[in-house]
């Protein structure tokens, strides 16, 4: 399948190698990219959805004083989906 000249292989490369960015980036303490990769993991964009990772990435964004991290591991919480609880 071809979306605007690109094709659905071609975009999961690309999501892929992004993923792969935001995890050297995490590793490496960028805050942001812990929330960006919680939110993805939770959500399931760009891969398959994985509650431990969202977890653990939030609840690592959550400790640098990320706001919405605070809230979405509270929705976890909440909802009953937060695999671990600390």
């Amino acid at each position: 399948v071809t979306v605007l000249g690109t094709s659905t292989l071609a975009v999961g490369i690309i999501e892929g190698m992004a993923v792969g960015l935001l995890e050297q980036s995490a590793a490496h303490g960028f805050a942001p990219a812990d929330l960006r990769l919680g939110e993805l993991y939770l959500s399931g964009v760009a891969m398959a959805p994985d509650l431990d990772k969202a977890q653990h990435y939030l609840q690592r964004a959550a400790a640098n004083g990320s706001p919405k991290a605070l809230r979405l591991l509270g929705q976890m919480y909440a909802l009953g989906i937060a695999p671990k609880a600390y």
